[in-house]
Formats: C-alpha cells, structure tokens, sequence
C-alpha cells in the first residue's frame, strides 16, 4: 500500500513537472514569433504604407476578376496574400473594400467570412450554379446568406434555372438600396421550352438607383420598370423556343418613355 502511494505521487510530481515544461515550451515559441516578426518588420517591403499596400492587394484582388469565372482554379486563391506574414495579414483584414466580391458557389463559412470582413461597404456578388448534384445543397445556403444582404449589394449576377430561383425569388424582393446592376440569366434553356418566364419585380420603390439591367430567359413588370428613371442600359432578351409573356407593343413603348436617361 506504501508503494501505490509513492507511485501515485511519482506520477503526481511528473505530470506537474510535466506541465511546466510544456508552459516554458509554449513560452519560448511565442517569444521565437515575436522575433520573427519584428525581424520581418526590418525587411524592406515592411516600411510600404498601409495604404499603399492596401492599393496592392486590391490590384492583385482585381487581376483576378475576369479569369476566376471561368478557371478551375479556386474562387479566392488571392486569400494567400494574407498568409505571407501577419503585418500583411493585419493590413487585408482591415481593408473592407478586399473582400466586397462574393463569388457562388463556395462553401457557407467563405461567405459569411466575406460578409463579416467587408462590413458595410456595397457588394458585387456572382453566381453561377454548382456543376456537382452534391454541392447544390450548401450551394443554396452560401447564395441565401448573400442574398440576405440584397441592401449592400451593388452589383449581382445570377446564373439560376427558373425551379432554383422560385426559391430565393421572396430575397429578391427585398429593398436594394445600393443596385446599379442586376443581371439574371438561366444556366439551363432547354427546360424553358413552351413555358413562360418568371416576372421580376423592378421598381424605383425597391431599386431606386439601379443602371444596368440584363435579363436573359426572364421577364419584368413593365409599369414598375418604368419608374426606374436612373436606368441606363437595358437588356431582355426570350429564346424563340419560349413563350413570352403577353405585353402589346404600346405598352412596352409607354414604359421605355418613362425611362430618359435609357441609352441602349
């Protein structure tokens, strides 16, 4: 019974020993990344101002825009700026303007990290739909997160078929204070044979200073389009094998009149 004892308070005296060592571990550690980084503040890159840094970034952010929806490549491969040192990391984190563009389909967490990190400045977001059957799922809850934040959207593009849309169309009728563009196309025209478009809803009351609107394979009520009077291009285009819905020819006249600052 004495041994047990003297073992238990062995163990007892190893496991505090034990603890020590690893505080003095941990200690070290976080003193060795408080040199690294004060070393990498010795650097040159390290003396550019914020701003100008900021300005960099935005350039490599932008390069990206005209590829990342077409390429295979990941949706936000700019991200790995923020992980070259923490003075770089701290500088994009408070940068809101970098992380405004929102682009669909990507998992639920990137999206609300985007929306978190940009605060309150107007969003561009794009969406094409989920090439895999296993991603629509998520895909929908990363499209309905930002699409609950219609009223900080400036610009949106929407690639939906009609039966995806009908499922998101009550977030689209919110406000959108901030709309310049909207563009809404369906990713899918042979299931639009004989049938008649969806009806948007584009108003001066909703979207008080929209400027560019491009509707392909849907339609709109044409008296609220005529009170947009900020609305500069305008594009709806049917495919013949679609079944337009039924507007005369005066009345579409009458409500391109409402609309002056309409160039094409």
């Amino acid at each position: 019974m004495h041994n047990s004892r003297r073992l238990g308070q062995d163990r007892d005296r190893a496991q505090l020993l034990r603890d020590r060592l690893l505080t003095e571990l941990q200690e070290h550690n976080q003193a060795i990344v408080r040199i690294k980084t004060r070393l990498n503040t010795l650097i040159p890159v390290s003396i550019i101002p914020p701003e100008l840094l900021t300005a960099i970034f935005q350039l490599v952010v932008d390069s990206y825009k005209d590829n990342r929806l077409v390429s295979t490549s990941p949706p936000y491969a700019w991200l790995s700026l923020t992980h070259v040192c923490t003075h770089w990391r701290e500088v994009a984190l408070a940068s809101p303007s970098l992380w405004s563009e929102i682009l669909l389909p990507c998992r639920l967490q990137c999206i609300q990290m985007m929306l978190t990190r940009s605060q309150g400045v107007p969003l561009t977001v794009h969406h094409r739909i989920a090439s895999s059957p296993l991603r629509r799922s998520e895909e929908y809850q990363s499209l309905e997160a930002a699409l609950r934040c219609l009223f900080r959207i400036r610009s949106l593009t929407l690639y939906l078929p009609w039966e995806h849309y009908r499922k998101v169309s009550f977030l689209l009728s919110a406000p959108a204070p901030c709309m310049k563009e909207l563009s809404l196309n369906t990713s899918n025209m042979l299931t639009c044979i004989g049938r008649s478009p969806p009806i948007l809803s584009i108003n001066h009351s909703l979207h008080p200073g929209i400027e560019k609107l491009d509707l392909s394979a849907y339609s709109v009520l044409w008296q609220g389009l005529a009170t947009c009077h900020t609305l500069r291009h305008f594009s709806i285009d049917y495919a013949p094998f679609m079944r337009p819905t039924i507007n005369t020819v005066a009345e579409v006249l009458v409500s391109l009149r409402g609309l002056p600052l309409l160039e094409t």
